[in-house]
């Protein structure tokens, strides 16, 4: 039971994932047997699909923002451990067999598919064009957003380490524990006693040469949002900058921008965070504009 407290505050303090049910929509179910993973939901436009939207554990406040462009939206989520998006290279197979189920259920060219997501969901995103395109997949993303994710696992482990450190709100010292627990077995250590394997499997690394593997995306047109409200992260979380992900998502941007990628882009906004209760807090999907994003992807299908 206190394992599963831990999660519950890791998820509502950094990992919030809100799987909104609404407009109409039903939950897909790949293996009705087991309903805690494995399944989707899907929104389509009454005219002829343009592209999918894929997200992680998330979904569009308004998802006819889309529909209503031609745009198709799926929320999936592969596993009912939302962590095992960041650390474990099986949920890349899985959710890449969820995407192609999708399309081929539903006509959707994989020469279509956009992928993103929030916080760990973004990681996914930007995990899976890398993976896709250095094994040389069938298919790659077409393009990718990301909003406020964690992708410098090296810098993450000091961020998590300073919060235990701290011991000033719970739920970020319960998740910078779990975070900390998880990348010791990922990675058989610290960062100190295993730089390279961090490097070899973080989404981008800003002490690797050319950021590590964020150079498998110097040719793909990708965005990341983030809301760097550093006065709000010192009152609240008693984190400064190199406590935020903002680190890691203008470093990812900055360091494609130098490997040549022209379509490459850093969306920072000011006082667009809140949560869905309407809490503040600048790691939300709500700093997003859905409208804008929608025509972000639709230039490049």
């Amino acid at each position: 039971m206190h394992k599963n407290k831990i999660m519950k505050k890791i998820q509502l303090l950094f990992l919030v994932c809100a799987f909104q049910i609404g407009f109409g929509q039903t939950i897909v179910y790949r293996n009705p047997a087991d309903k805690s993973e494995d399944y989707f939901q899907i929104h389509l436009p009454q005219s002829p699909v343009k592209g999918l939207i894929v997200l992680a554990y998330e979904d569009f406040i308004d998802p006819t923002i889309a529909t209503r462009q031609g745009l198709a939206v799926a929320s999936l989520v592969p596993k009912a451990d939302y962590l095992l998006t960041m650390f474990d290279a099986r949920i890349l197979k899985k959710y890449e067999e969820m995407i192609e189920d999708i399309c081929q259920k539903h006509q959707i060219p994989l020469t279509k598919v956009i992928v993103g997501g929030l916080s760990a969901g973004g990681v996914l995103a930007v995990r899976l064009g890398e993976n896709n395109i250095e094994k040389k997949r069938p298919w790659q993303p077409v393009a990718i957003f990301a909003i406020d994710p964690p992708l410098d696992y090296e810098r993450f482990w000091y961020e998590c380490t300073r919060k235990v450190k701290l011991n000033f709100h719970p739920a970020a010292v319960a998740e910078g524990k779990e975070i900390m627990r998880r990348m010791k077995n990922a990675f058989g250590g610290s960062p100190l006693q295993a730089q390279k394997k961090y490097w070899s499997l973080a989404p981008y690394s800003r002490n690797a040469p050319n950021g590590g593997r964020i150079q498998w995306l110097k040719s793909v047109p990708i965005r990341i949002y983030h809301e760097p409200d550093i006065d709000w992260w010192i009152e609240n979380r008693r984190q400064d900058y190199l406590s935020t992900n903002s680190i890691d998502c203008a470093g990812a941007i900055n360091d494609l921008k130098i490997l040549g990628n022209t379509r490459a882009e850093l969306i920072s906004t000011t006082g667009k965070g809140y949560r869905a209760d309407g809490t503040r807090h600048p790691h939300s999907w709500s700093i997003v504009n859905e409208a804008e994003l929608v025509q972000w992807c639709l230039q490049w299908l």
